[in-house]
């Protein structure tokens, strides 16, 4: 695979989330005016995966004051102790941060993404309870939480929020929502650019990530944060009104020519591989040490992505990765192939082992289009390339069985 597959899995799991480094300044929190404002801060995508979805944040602004402050719930910290290991199981606390929201702007700028604003319909007492809402999980001993990358993250922690203080006066409108979709689905939209950063995902994400997603649980996205309070209305006083008051665009990136980048898709580079494959398998099967190097790299590859598939299902805390029957596939139990390949006395059980895994990998494959998991269509030239080599393999162990007959 193109990029090292735990980096992947880091930047998959991580998806609406900020790094931060070292510490934070101390700050001051003064009672807000009557002209005061809370914000929400919508980020566009950018181009690496871990920014592909986006990001939400809270701004809160008075003037007359001197606050602008942006409340960031999506924060872990690269130098926490055992930073990898808890990531990976699920267990790594993400924060609440606070900071200058120019901080923000000055990012968003630099990296050439849009920021956009949209200003919300607060009485002052309820701009009051929001302030001092988040000022109290700011508290050192309230700030983290246990991270959640479809139902506990920076864009649903600032839905709840608002739901908490505001009550049944806020009304999320869901009729412009004509077809609910799966929460795959969802994250599909924001990865037309990103085919191996998909590609991971539909790897190591399993069938709790294809449950139709409700209304309330799109907002785990920013963008459809964003959209749910651009339909959002409040009461005031028995009459529902608009929740966002002002649209603003705080900075609006600027689209540079000839700066996409020319990159093989996950389908073109496993399909080649497979007429590769095909290629040797047909024209160069006598030449046992090319084969074995083939079969060595193919099955390793694939046994240690089930492995990985494995680990992420039973050996951590992570639900959507739960139920993941990618692992019917891409098993564990293909890394014993190579050694199966590289002996030259088989036991009878070795012919049946493989000729189970070409019935089961043919049968896998007709049943692709109702299998109840959405799978990635570039899994279909691995599957192929192994049904071809364990062919192979086959008819090696018939020859030898048939040898020793004689």
């Amino acid at each position: 695979m193109r990029n090292n597959l735990i980096l992947l899995i880091l930047l998959v799991l991580s998806l609406t989330a900020n790094m931060v480094c070292g510490h934070e300044q101390e700050l001051q929190f003064p009672e807000l005016s009557e002209n005061a404002q809370i914000s929400l801060i919508t980020g566009e995508p950018g181009k690496e995966l871990y920014t592909k979805f986006g990001h939400s944040a809270i701004r809160v602004y008075d003037g007359e004051k001197g606050i602008d402050l942006v409340y960031n719930y999506g924060t872990f910290d690269f130098d926490a102790p055992g930073f990898y290991p808890k990531f990976l199981q699920g267990k790594l606390n993400y924060f609440l941060s606070v900071y200058d929201f120019k901080r923000m702007v000055y990012a968003y700028k630099y990296y050439n993404q849009s920021l956009y604003e949209q200003v919300l319909n607060l009485t002052y007492e309820e701009k009051v309870a929001v302030y001092n809402f988040i000022n109290e999980n700011y508290l050192p001993e309230n700030r983290f939480y246990l991270y959640d990358f479809f139902f506990d993250n920076c864009s649903s922690r600032i839905r709840d929020v608002f739901q908490d203080i505001l009550g049944p006066d806020l009304y999320f409108d869901d009729s412009h929502i004509k077809n609910h979709k799966t929460f795959r689905q969802l994250l599909d939209e924001f990865l037309h650019t990103a085919k191996w950063g998909d590609f991971g995902i539909d790897l190591v994400l399993g069938m709790p990530t294809d449950a139709t997603a409700s209304s309330e649980q799109y907002m785990f996205l920013p963008y459809k944060l964003f959209d749910a309070f651009e339909h959002a209305s409040i009461n005031r006083n028995g009459e529902m009104k608009p929740f966002v008051i002002v649209n603003q665009v705080i900075h609006q990136s600027v689209k540079l020519p000839g700066n996409d980048q020319l990159m093989l898709s996950p389908m073109i580079v496993f399909s080649s591989i497979f007429i590769l494959i095909l290629g040797v398998s047909i024209f160069f099967s006598r030449y046992r040490k090319l084969t074995l190097i083939i079969d060595t790299v193919l099955f390793i590859s694939i046994g240690l992505a089930g492995l990985l598939i494995f680990f992420l299902w039973f050996a951590t805390d992570h639900v959507a990765t739960r139920d993941n029957f990618n692992i019917l596939w891409a098993s564990p139990l293909h890394l014993i192939i190579p050694f199966i390949a590289y002996k030259r006395n088989f036991r009878p059980w070795i012919k049946w082992y493989v000729m189970f895994w070409i019935v089961f990998l043919l049968l896998f494959l007709a049943s692709w289009p109702i299998f109840p998991q959405q799978m990635n269509i570039a899994n279909i030239p691995i599957i192929l390339a192994l049904i071809i080599r364990l062919t192979y393999n086959y008819k090696n162990i018939q020859l030898h069985v048939d040898r020793r007959k004689q």
